[in-house]
């Protein structure tokens, strides 16, 4: 699924503003418009369990089709109604440092609670 978030927010995929997710009913969590210089490059509604939040810019290796971005924030929605979140980043400590500044984007969020967060890897729920 981390493939999949990371060709979409690569290629533009069917992207979602700030403002519209905010009014979404459903939960996000995600680090602000920007975070340690990254700027929030690429932010995706649920596509089924998954929403994601991309921050900063890649360049693909030469002769490869993508690259992830530097941090992504990955809010899974799971059958109780909760959300988790997985934080996928390059560099050291970047993912830690990004899992304290996580913060509820819209009133679902908020109202839901702290998420159980995971690093470099989707949790199952």
């Amino acid at each position: 699924m981390f493939a999949l978030a990371t060709v979409l927010a690569a290629c533009g995929g069917s992207g979602a503003s700030v403002d519209e997710l905010k009014s979404d009913a459903r939960s996000y969590y995600w680090v602000g418009d920007s975070f340690e210089g990254l700027d929030l490059t690429h932010s995706e509604r649920y596509n089924g369990r998954f929403s994601t939040f991309a921050y900063g810019t890649c360049e693909p290796p030469s002769g490869e089709g993508g690259c992830a971005s530097p941090l992504e924030v990955q809010n899974a929605r799971c059958r109780s109604g909760s959300v988790n979140v997985a934080i996928f980043a390059a560099g050291d400590g970047l993912a830690a440092r990004a899992a304290k500044a996580l913060r509820p984007l819209n009133d679902a969020a908020r109202e839901a609670g702290n998420p159980v967060v995971s690093f470099d890897r989707s949790l199952d729920c």
